[in-house]
């Protein structure tokens, strides 16, 4: 399912002032288009691909991990924040952590107007 079409859904099932909190990796520094974030402390290699909100299921590039087994859903950050707005919710917070050189996760805190 879509993401925006998660929000939707999570926004039509909770009470009004009821909050939602999203925590997972960073669509802007974490996929299929740019290199593993703690390869390098210097230096990040991108390639084409990031504008592309594709299912991506690709077993070679995820390695390992249980990405190679169910593929993933890139979302590009635009359309992320959107699905919360187009959903009615409203931040509270956002938050970008992870340690290397740059952020890998992307956390955020939202509510549903009373």
């Amino acid at each position: 399912m879509p993401f925006d079409q998660v929000m939707r859904e999570i926004s039509r099932v909770l009470a009004p002032g009821g909050r939602v909190a999203h925590l997972g990796v960073h669509p802007c520094f974490v996929g299929h288009h740019v290199d593993s974030p703690d390869k390098s402390e210097v230096h990040l290699g991108f390639v084409s691909g990031y504008r592309d909100a594709i299912r991506v299921d690709d077993s070679e590039q995820f390695g390992p991990g249980i990405r190679s087994r169910v593929g993933a859903r890139h979302v590009p950050l635009g359309p992320f924040l959107m699905a919360f707005i187009d959903a009615g919710l409203v931040f509270d917070r956002i938050v970008e952590s992870g340690d290397g050189l740059v952020p890998w996760i992307l956390g955020v805190n939202a509510h549903k107007p009373s």
